[in-house]
């Protein structure tokens, strides 16, 4: 059928490219570095949210974890932005509340910090963005914007001292803090600021969000608002531009005497890592991946660079020979899933990385193609379709379920990439879960089988058809990973009501021709409908839904009108 055209095409729209990895902090001599995922580790049942790892010569480790525990309003679960002391004896990371409305999304602190310390001594909890200086002595920290009983300080760890910044300085962002306690922020309306022996220096007007300070707080590298890089002498007051100004440079990092630095330059379509003196000389280019890099960080003594290269690899960089080694391997990202999760429904996992190439499968369908597999929890999943971006399967009818209409947390776990870790993405897995429109659905013209658009609308009277996934069982049966056969129409089981909305009136029932498994497709649905003579309005919306055991409604579509 042309629908299969039409449903497949989506599946291979391009999607946005981004690392499942973020946050790099290293140590002074390059040994450790952390970073933040939402991936865990293979054959763990670590949480699917983001966690801090650690990685050195050992291989892999976790780091932190908190548990997501039902919805909560002192639970800041998600753990992101690493920050570490060159000895490693000082680790510190952001913790995250989720928004669950009303007055939980401002008004209040849902960014703090946790700091943790080697030997034993008791961590360090605040609220606020924050940053923890070279040596692990200062962190500074201030309230987020919005929240009303805004704080700030420089947090002495070593004395145990506070000092209250808000009066100074009012609301900032910490950028960077040296290990004198010299604190380079962005102030609004101000610029960027060295707060340093309680007096306050305006280094531009200029605001920023990346940007890095020495060990001895007499050097600044940021990057101003036309992504270029300035570098500013505190002591004797000069500043100059650093890298090429006929291209973006971007995302500073320092060593700690300030000699050296690194960043991010836009070379052709993706940013690579440059690395040269802090005056500009004996620059070189450290990277040219197509992919292109997301993040780098530099260790403390220069000698070492990490990077996040754009298809997930973290690489390990040596600054002074440019030899460069792969530690983490290409990574697939799974940015989302469009699809009813339940058996016998199709899906599309998206993101980036996916699979090595485009293929695509016949029936019966397989549980691997071009080595991709699929997994809904432990049970294999049928895969239609891979492609870098998309991959296209079918929960088979068989998985397990809890009783009709509930649902359970599971996850869909992608094969392939690096070993280290499993690529997952966590679903409710349910016996009935209507598809969202603007996923899978398609509206298309019975009459000429094409897609139903703005540009080419609906008419009242005439019939048509839409496509769905996640609509429950049908009779009669159809096996998993194959399509109704030939002259064969398996219709749906449980009670769908289908309504139409139509403008500045009640929902009126749809006229409905056929209800159930789409012909010579896999794991979709098709619902045929008679469209009434006279609708009012622009579009007409459909709604399914039914009411035995649980209450379910969901909006299958809008379907655009010609009159």
């Amino acid at each position: 059928m042309k629908a299969t055209h039409w449903i497949i095409a989506a599946a291979l729209l391009p999607g946005s490219s981004f690392c499942q990895y973020s946050g790099l902090a290293v140590t002074r001599d390059g040994s450790r570095v952390y970073f933040a995922s939402t991936l865990r580790q293979r054959g763990t049942d670590q949480f699917l949210h983001s966690k801090i790892f650690l990685l050195d010569d050992a291989g892999i480790t976790l780091a932190a974890q908190r548990e997501r525990i039902g919805v909560s309003l002192t639970n800041p679960y998600i753990l992101t932005a690493p920050q570490i002391s060159g000895d490693g004896a000082v680790v510190a990371y952001a913790n995250t509340l989720t928004c669950q409305g009303g007055s939980s999304c401002f008004l209040r602190e849902r960014t703090g910090g946790t700091v943790t310390f080697a030997g034993g001594r008791p961590d360090f909890s605040f609220g606020g963005v924050f940053r923890l200086s070279r040596n692990g002595r200062y962190l500074a920290r201030c309230s987020s914007s919005g929240v009303m009983a805004a704080t700030a300080s420089l947090e002495d760890l070593a004395g145990g001292t506070s000092t209250d910044l808000l009066e100074d300085l009012g609301r900032f962002t910490p950028l960077a803090v040296s290990s004198r306690g010299a604190v380079l922020l962005t102030v609004p309306s101000t610029g960027v600021v060295l707060f340093q022996d309680k007096k306050k220096h305006i280094l531009a007007r200029d605001e920023t969000y990346a940007a890095d300070i020495d060990d001895a707080g007499t050097t600044v590298v940021f990057q101003n608002t036309r992504a270029q890089l300035v570098v500013v002498d505190v002591a004797g007051g000069r500043q100059w531009a650093l890298g090429a100004t006929d291209r973006a440079n971007i995302r500073p990092s320092l060593s700690d005497d300030g000699q050296y630095v690194l960043y991010l330059s836009r070379i052709g379509a993706a940013d690579q890592i440059l690395f040269s003196r802090i005056d500009g000389s004996e620059w070189r280019q450290l990277t040219a991946l197509e992919e292109g890099i997301s993040e780098a960080r530099l260790s403390g003594d220069g000698e070492i660079a990490y990077a996040i290269a754009g298809n997930g690899a973290i690489l390990r960089i040596d600054t002074g020979s440019g030899v460069v080694r792969t530690l983490v391997g290409r990574t697939p990202r799974i940015d989302g899933i469009i699809g009813g999760a339940a058996p016998g429904s199709a899906n599309i996992l998206y993101g980036a990385h996916l699979a090595p190439e485009t293929a695509t499968a016949a029936s019966p369908l397989p549980e691997q193609l071009r080595g991709v597999t699929v997994r809904i929890g432990e049970q294999p999943a049928l895969v239609q379709m891979v492609s870098p971006e998309r991959i296209l399967y079918q929960i088979p009818w068989e998985t397990p379920v809890p009783e009709p209409l509930r649902y359970v947390d599971t996850a869909v776990v992608l094969s392939g990439g690096d070993p280290y870790f499993d690529v997952a993405f966590p679903v409710s897995l349910g016996s009935v879960h209507a598809a969202s429109a603007g996923g899978l659905l398609q509206a298309i013209h019975a009459s000429n089988s094409t897609p139903i658009t703005p540009d080419n609308p609906a008419y009242p009277g005439e019939v048509v058809y839409l496509y769905a996934t996640g609509l429950g069982p049908v009779e009669p049966a159809v096996p998993s990973g194959q399509p109704p056969p030939s002259g064969q129409l398996s219709k749906l089981i449980l009670p769908w009501e289908f309504l139409l909305d139509v403008a500045r009136e009640p929902q009126r029932p749809a006229e409905v021709l056929f209800a159930g498994l789409a012909p010579a497709l896999i794991g979709f649905y098709q619902i045929n409908i008679k469209l009434p003579d006279t609708l009012p309005g622009e579009s007409v919306g459909l709604t399914a839904k039914f009411t035995k055991d649980y209450w379910v409604s969901w909006r299958l579509a809008f379907i655009p009108l010609s009159h």
